[in-house]
């Protein structure tokens, strides 16, 4: 094969642990050459965090990263809309395939144009045929036969009205099929061009076999592979919301029989087999919170079999030989800037300190150490004699006090984060945030007290409405209400500017910044590539979401009597009046300072 890019990968990711590095590695392994898309929905473990441990610096990898969870088939739509290839390999990432399953399955197509999409033979981890690997069309019929247990009997009078194949025998050459499963469907890129996207009515599950109806009815063939394997895993990504995967695969089926039921027969077995499909949701619903909730055994799934070590060591992560000459101590490192700064350093080969108040079972990497330590208390200087230099990703008041406490033989460089809400927060009518504001102003004053008397070098970062990954408390707050409501309500005009930063822009600062002699000693506001007002970045999340903008206005005096009854509730206090009162006020700053010194260039927002 040459080094020509045929094929496009496609990888929808949410919380799948472990499994999306393994996943990515057999890809990537693969005898011919690949391109990868990572569509993140907003996941909330360490997956990422591990992609980019491992292949941060790959030029083959882009990670698109939502504000939310978008489902299956608008995720998938965002990349295809981006793929230039002439295939594209849907896969999920709890499926791990072999080296040579991509390189047959494209010679294959090749060889025979008609075909729009083919899959492999689709293995449980024991070795035995996933169920859905290949099958039959759905129809009310055979959900009539499902529903009822009659396959068996079917069977033995010589007809067979289920649609899973599994019972058939396996076939030693490809054969045409008129399904099959969508944790692998791999994709002629003309074929669905001119077929269409896949049905982002459905959230999760059955727009799979929604899509090969329409390549089929395109006159498409769909080709079932049985020497080309793959093993998925088969759940990995839903154990946690299992009641909630469970409702969107009876959603699913429910709308693709309602879609397609285009006579009255089929409306009338539509009315039976529907309801059916949601007493049996009920059912098993039932028997899960009974039955399966009482044991106490449900796991952090982040672990995968071995656990992170071992793929890791398995992989030869990170930098194993020459002495390490640069250390950096990372307090507050599992904060939001510090999931993308970590995977930063380490691939541009620092050995990494990383603090956090409570350990909740990190990623390890070869030059990564994970400390526990409350900084706004008592310090180990023992920890920390090698790290030369800080960047300070916690609170900026208790670096003072970690700084008095710890050796600063061999610290030379220490970068801290601040905030803009030095300013926005001065002359608030609260007097918390007054408090915010002077506790910031004050600690960054004391910081360059015990800098210019210790004798190392200090820079500030003052970051603006900090966004990325759907785990900020602006940004995803608002693609959380527009997710569950479909709504949003802006209070007044919404005219006041917004600059949002990503908070891999900062991390990337960091870098820029740590040996810039140009940088020390000074102070930066960081504010993100775009201004736009609040009700223009709220109509942005809306596009972020494939939704059309609903934004509904609320005077100010209504939404300030609401409020006063929502923060009596517990969990709602800490919403104040002066909130809402910046919506309609301006909040950009220039980083031109920053642009010039250390060549600091973030991202339009939500830009993918």
């Amino acid at each position: 094969m040459d080094n020509k890019v045929d094929i496009t990968v496609i990888v929808v990711n949410y919380n799948s642990g472990g499994l999306l590095l393994r996943c990515i590695d057999n890809v990537l392994a693969s005898t011919i050459p690949v391109k990868v898309v990572i569509v993140d929905n907003a996941s909330n473990d360490n997956s990422l965090f591990f992609l980019r441990l491992h292949h941060g610096n790959d030029p083959r990898l882009r990670v698109i990263e939502n504000m939310a969870n978008i489902g299956f088939s608008k995720a998938n739509n965002l990349a295809l809309k981006c793929v230039a290839t002439n295939y594209v390999l849907l896969l999920n990432p709890d499926n791990l395939i072999a080296r040579d399953t991509l390189e047959g399955l494209y010679k294959i197509m090749e060889e025979q144009p008609d075909v729009g999409m083919s899959g492999c033979l689709v293995l449980n981890p024991d070795g035995s045929e996933q169920r859905g690997c290949r099958r039959r069309e759905p129809s009310l019929w055979n959900g009539l036969v499902d529903m009822f247990g009659l396959g068996k009997l079917m069977a033995s009078a010589g007809k067979n009205g289920a649609y899973d194949l599994r019972s058939d025998k396996l076939p030693d050459q490809p054969v045409e099929v008129e399904a099959i499963s969508g944790s692998f469907m791999f994709v002629r890129a003309s074929a669905f061009r001119k077929t269409g996207y896949m049905d982002s009515g459905y959230f999760l599950h059955c727009e799979d076999l929604d899509w090969c109806k329409q390549f089929r009815e395109k006159h498409y063939k769909i080709l079932f592979v049985p020497k080309l394997k793959a093993v998925h895993y088969q759940g990995a990504c839903s154990e946690h919301t299992p009641l909630r995967v469970s409702w969107h695969k009876h959603f699913g089926m429910a709308r693709y029989y309602w879609k397609y039921a285009t006579s009255i027969l089929d409306t009338l077995l539509a009315l039976i087999v529907i309801p059916g499909i949601w007493l049996h949701f009920m059912a098993i619903s039932f028997k899960d919170v009974v039955f399966k909730r009482r044991d106490g055994t449900n796991s952090d799934r982040t672990e995968f079999p071995g656990g992170f070590e071992e793929i890791l060591r398995k992989n030869k992560v990170g930098i194993k030989t020459g002495k390490q000459e640069k250390e950096v101590l990372v307090t507050g490192a599992s904060s939001l800037v510090g999931k993308y700064l970590l995977p930063r350093l380490l691939n541009s080969g620092y050995r990494v300190v990383a603090v956090t108040r409570k350990a909740y079972g990190q990623p390890s990497h070869s030059n990564l150490q994970w400390l526990e330590c409350d900084i706004g208390g008592p310090v180990n200087q023992s920890d920390f004699f090698e790290a030369r230099n800080i960047i300070h990703l916690a609170p900026l008041w208790l670096l003072p006090n970690y700084l008095s406490q710890i050796s600063l033989g061999k610290v030379s460089r220490v970068i801290a984060f601040s905030s803009t809400s030095i300013f926005t927060k001065r002359e608030s009518n609260s007097l918390k945030e007054r408090n915010v504001a002077s506790s910031l102003e004050f600690a960054e004053k004391l910081c360059g007290d015990i800098a210019d008397e210790k004798g190392f070098c200090l820079t500030l970062f003052r970051p603006t409405l900090i966004y990325g990954s759907g785990q900020d408390k602006n940004i995803s707050a608002i693609a959380r209400t527009i997710g569950r409501f479909g709504f949003f309500p802006i209070i007044g005009k919404g005219v006041g500017k917004r600059q949002p930063v990503h908070a891999d822009d900062l991390a990337k600062a960091c870098l820029q910044a740590l040996t810039n002699e140009a940088t020390f000693s000074k102070a930066y506001d960081l504010s993100g590539g775009e201004v736009m007002s609040y009700r223009a970045m709220v109509s942005r999340v809306f596009d972020s979401l494939g939704r059309a903008p609903r934004i509904v206005g609320v005077p100010v005096i209504v939404f300030k009597t609401i409020l006063s009854i929502i923060r009596a509730i517990p969990g709602f206090r800490y919403l104040t009046p002066e909130m809402i009162d910046r919506i309609n006020i301006d909040m950009q700053f220039e980083h031109c300072n920053a642009t010039k010194e250390f060549g600091y260039r973030p991202r339009k927002f939500l830009s993918k």
